[in-house]
């Protein structure tokens, strides 16, 4: 166990949860889904593909996860500028098991939203992260999820978010990657808890708040450099 998950053990406790990279991580898992939904047409390995970079960079979050929120205010940027760039293929994987137990569906319409953005316009994807870190802490709604979409440039996501057209897909990406599907060449058998990020398969073990480290590990990984 690296000393960064050590220091965070302590601190998330309610709802037994375990830490990954100073994370969180549901102790059990949903029941599986019997139907395949819909998936977005830039969906990749259960995640959302943006960009057309040679490398990749894989990041599972949910966006009711506090330590998620941190990687994206120490890094959201940074990943963005290498997706624009052309340096990297960013592959954000939404999850919603910080749902459980709630009797809310906050993360599962994030995620509904964001794959909903994916869908109409790939280019708002990381705006549109970033905009849903911001309304953390909030009981935000569909039309809160909706307004965001506009605001990333998206287009009018009305129909695809109160329709949950891509909710099946996040509930079985979810199922998969929590029991073992992992892309290829990952060193990770199975994500256990957010945020999970992995570069060109690599895992990344660091501080998710220290931007400078991440960068040192990024530029270890890339292929491209």
């Amino acid at each position: 166990m690296s000393s960064l998950t050590s220091r965070f053990m302590g601190a998330v406790l309610a709802g037994a949860l375990i830490v990954l990279l100073g994370g969180c991580a549901p102790a059990t898992s949903e029941t599986q889904s019997t139907d395949t939904g819909a998936a977005p047409a830039i969906a990749v390995d259960g995640g959302l593909a943006v960009g057309e970079g040679s490398d990749r960079i894989d990041i599972w979050v949910d966006f009711q996860c506090g330590h998620c929120n941190s990687f994206e205010n120490a890094n959201g940027a940074y990943l963005a500028g290498m997706v624009e760039d052309g340096e990297a293929t960013l592959v954000v994987h939404p999850l919603h098991f910080m749902d459980t137990g709630s009797g809310k569906t906050r993360s599962l319409t994030a995620a509904n939203t964001l794959a909903c953005a994916a869908e109409a316009k790939p280019e708002s994807v990381t705006d549109l992260i970033a905009l849903i870190f911001a309304k953390q802490g909030t009981d935000w709604t569909a039309d809160d999820m909706i307004a965001l979409g506009e605001k990333a440039g998206a287009g009018d996501l009305s129909d695809c978010v109160n329709g949950g057209t891509f909710v099946t897909w996040v509930k079985d990406s979810q199922e998969a990657v929590f029991g073992g599907e992992m892309p290829k060449g990952s060193e990770l058998e199975k994500v256990t808890g957010t945020p999970t990020v992995l570069v060109n398969g690599a895992l990344y073990e660091g501080d998710p708040r220290d931007n400078a480290e991440f960068k040192r590990f990024v530029n270890g990984q890339l292929t491209s450099k």
